[in-house]
């Protein structure tokens, strides 16, 4: 069980102009940390974005999806034919999980390695969240 962090401070607050209150934030280099910016007054977040004062993350979000999915298992796959190559040299984990269920019916070595790998996964995911963890956090 995790325990509670301390020290955390959050803020909560309605805005009606958001882009006349926020923006000499940003400009002062002390931007929240999250905003919800919708409604009729949004901040334009292409021109924070053009002037370093606010981060794009879509590649960020979208990064392990594409890493694991369409580069190692689709490529592979396509390459090989399923094979995983010549003495299945250019095999990967998720092509050797989908060769072992699907391929060879051993269904339950399949799940075994795919626990394996969810329980390797999650382990990083904590250890990194852990590491990156920011002590306040503003809405």
């Amino acid at each position: 069980m995790m325990k509670p962090r301390t020290g955390m401070e959050v803020s909560v607050q309605s805005i009606q102009k958001i882009t006349e209150q926020l923006q000499p934030r940003f400009v002062a280099g002390n931007p929240p940390d999250v905003i919800d910016n919708s409604g009729a007054n949004m901040i334009k977040m292409a021109d924070l974005i053009a002037e370093d004062l606010l981060a794009d993350m879509a590649e960020l979000i979208a990064a392990p999806g594409k890493t694991v999915s369409e580069t190692l298992f689709a490529i592979v796959t396509v390459m090989t034919n399923g094979t995983g190559g010549p003495s299945r040299a250019a095999d990967v984990l998720l092509v050797y999980l989908y060769s072992m269920a699907f391929s060879q019916g051993q269904f339950g070595y399949a799940t075994a390695m795919g626990l394996v790998l969810l329980v390797i996964v999650l382990g990083l995911s904590v250890m990194s969240l852990r590491l990156t963890a920011r002590n306040s956090i503003e809405y």
